[in-house]
């Protein structure tokens, strides 16, 4: 944002061009969009929630109870400095309660990534749960049960993979049957055949070959290009381990990436997650 006679303003949601119109959404539009997906007046703030760390860094700990099914859903993070552009994470043993976790997941606010917990990295004790080498920074995250995290379908990873933001709504553009490339094929097919819905061309439709001998061979099919690799389930979400590496989310050869960037700082964050080549998302919040 650019006030009149000021400098530039860089707080916001979303990114000005020189020209003051919208270059990309920031970390920030993506961060409100998780934090709106979950938290809702289906959430209670658990008065009583308590909580012990390993760590001597200062730490902001809430609790929040699922109605109708009572699962809780806990915010940390760390608080002990003015937040920077760094994303290096610190592995934490927390302690939380009362609570009621059946299959916990960590989740990132800012950029909507999410990993199981496995069951060796944490133990119930009665109504307090403790939660073994947890990746903490100085944005928040969650500690959820994940039956209170509404998890977006591969179809709907999918068109953030190719569509910016403002489209994603528009059925003209990202519907099913729309063709935005104008190639003859619709985006059920793109998606089908994992081609690119902004590129013209019919070289990803399958091939059919008829094989005349014997005749009772059926008619064979082809694909003329190797799929893309593997799209995760609906509700799947990857593992925490112990091992430390970098996980971010890199963008495939070619893809424009202004609609989702990213913050500045991007080797200093390792994090103890395996690198998988696709992670969950939130369910983004759309206007009917």
């Amino acid at each position: 944002m650019h006030y009149y006679g000021t400098v530039w303003n860089y707080k916001g949601l979303l990114a000005a061009a020189a020209d003051k119109s919208v270059d990309h959404p920031k970390d920030a539009y993506f961060a409100m969009q998780n934090i709106f997906s979950i938290f809702d007046d289906s959430l209670t703030r658990i008065p009583d929630f308590a909580s012990t760390a390993s760590t001597t860094v200062a730490r902001r700990v809430f609790g929040y109870r699922k109605s109708g099914t009572g699962k809780t859903v806990a915010t940390v993070w760390l608080s002990g400095s003015v937040p920077s552009d760094s994303n290096a994470l610190t592995p934490v043993t927390l302690t939380v309660g009362p609570a009621d976790f059946t299959d916990p997941v960590w989740v990132d606010i800012r950029d909507g990534s999410i990993r199981s917990i496995p069951p060796a990295q944490w133990a119930r004790d009665g109504d307090t749960y403790t939660f073994t080498l947890i990746p903490l920074y100085d944005s928040p995250v969650l500690i959820a049960d994940r039956s209170a995290i509404p998890l977006a379908t591969p179809q709907e990873e999918w068109k953030r993979d190719y569509f910016p933001v403002p489209q994603h709504d528009d059925a003209t553009v990202t519907g099913l049957t729309a063709d935005p490339d104008r190639d003859g094929v619709i985006n059920l097919l793109e998606y089908a055949l994992a081609s690119d819905p902004l590129q013209s061309g019919t070289g990803s439709l399958p091939v059919i070959s008829v094989v005349p001998s014997p005749p009772s061979l059926p008619p064979a099919f082809f694909s003329p290009r190797p799929p893309r690799p593997h799209l995760p389930r609906r509700g799947h979400v990857r593992p925490l381990r112990p091992a430390l590496g970098n996980h971010r989310h890199q963008p495939r050869d070619g893809r424009p990436t202004r609609h989702r960037p990213r913050r500045r700082d991007h080797s200093a964050r390792s994090h103890p997650l395996s690198p998988p080549p696709r992670h969950h998302s939130l369910m983004p919040v759309t206007q009917k």
